[in-house]
């Protein structure tokens, strides 16, 4: 950013001429040294007040930054209770990726089919696989010390989308693919990350992934203080934010800085009923249950229910209505056969969820 002030100064060089008396005078004139002035950047409320308290700000925690380091050598202290901290993550083995693929632009990563099993939620979302391929190569990057800032990531979209599920996803295939990030995994609320000290938590979850929910509740003292930590880190963390649009808004016009760290973002659109009704059999398949196809009819009746233009519908209120649905198919006779005689089971033995079971 240009300096709120500078100097400016002009030298101007002459060619040597023979000239006569009756010029020496007007040469001379010219010859006077041209006045400097010095040269203020226009400022406005927004980047006027703003910016000097950003740059106030930063100056004052720059100064006290390995205080906060210092402070935070202790990596066995307790966890706070509203932290949750998973230091033991389970880590995938790494693959292998061909050298020329390392290099590539974002356009030569394609999941392997392990993988869109990790992400198999948001696959029939058209354009997801795309968003994460080119946050994922970012991200690889970043972790991989081939880029000095950016390579963070922000999740968008409405509460009950899947955000911390696509996050928590993003990690297992970053380990799988460079066994990074390899320290813990933390999570922890906008509004009490205001009241923490954010040096002491860097230091729990060293070369680990710190996710941070409803991130729009994040202060700009906050903002500016969690930025210092990324840009000062040394271990590898992955910072991902997650929110609503206004709440994504709202962070990034707390600093600039914050924009420049957070570099990808995967926006997770509303859910189209088909996809929806996709999201449920894949969920039961999770857990070994298959629905009918009476039974998906009443799947979509329920969702359409819900479902307004000021009210879409997200994939947690499928998942409740699913859990709802298998419990009732549960509740029938323990026997291969329901109170009906219906076979309740099919032949890979998976339970059958079926109409009635979707019945309020």
């Amino acid at each position: 950013r240009m300096p709120a002030s500078w100097e400016t100064s002009k030298t101007r060089v002459l060619p040597v001429i023979n000239v006569g008396d009756k010029d020496k005078a007007k040469l001379k004139e010219e010859d006077e040294p041209e006045e400097t002035f010095g040269l203020e950047e226009p400022e406005t409320e927004e980047n006027g007040d703003m910016d000097a308290i950003e740059q106030i700000a930063s100056e004052t925690l720059r100064s006290s930054m390995d205080d906060l380091l210092k402070s935070s050598d202790n990596l066995d202290e307790e966890v706070d209770e509203d932290d949750e901290v998973n230091s033991n993550t389970a880590k995938m083995p790494v693959a292998e990726q061909p050298e020329d693929d390392r290099d590539s632009g974002s356009h030569m990563i394609v999941l392997s089919k392990e993988e869109k099993d990790i992400f198999s939620y948001f696959m029939p979302i058209d354009g997801m696989e795309a968003s994460i391929c080119k946050a994922l190569y970012s991200t690889k990057n970043y972790l991989q010390g081939k880029r000095d800032e950016g390579g963070h990531i922000i999740i968008q979209g409405i509460q009950g989308s899947g955000k911390t599920m696509l996050a928590t996803s993003i990690v297992k295939v970053l380990q799988s693919q460079i066994g990074l990030p390899s320290g813990g995994v933390g999570k922890v609320d906008g509004d009490k990350l205001n009241g923490k000290d954010i040096g002491k938590l860097f230091s729990k979850i060293q070369g680990g992934c710190l996710i941070i929910e409803q991130a729009g509740d994040i202060n700009r003292e906050t903002a500016i203080r969690l930025t210092l930590m990324m840009q000062n880190d040394k271990s590898g963390i992955l910072v991902i934010l997650e929110d609503s649009k206004a709440g994504i808004e709202r962070l990034t016009r707390l600093s600039m800085e914050i924009n420049r760290e957070f570099t990808e973002k995967i926006v997770i659109p509303p859910f189209t009923i088909d996809e929806l009704v996709l999201f449920a059999k894949k969920y039961a398949a999770d857990c070994e249950c298959v629905i009918d196809e009476m039974g998906i009819l009443a799947l979509y009746d329920r969702i359409n229910v819900i479902q307004s233009l000021d009210h879409p519908t997200a994939i947690q209120e499928v998942k409740e209505i699913m859990d709802e649905a298998m419990e009732n198919a549960d509740k029938g006779s323990k026997s291969f056969f329901g109170m009906f005689g219906n076979k309740k089971y099919d032949d890979k033995g998976f339970m059958i969820i079926r109409e009635k079971n979707f019945q309020e």
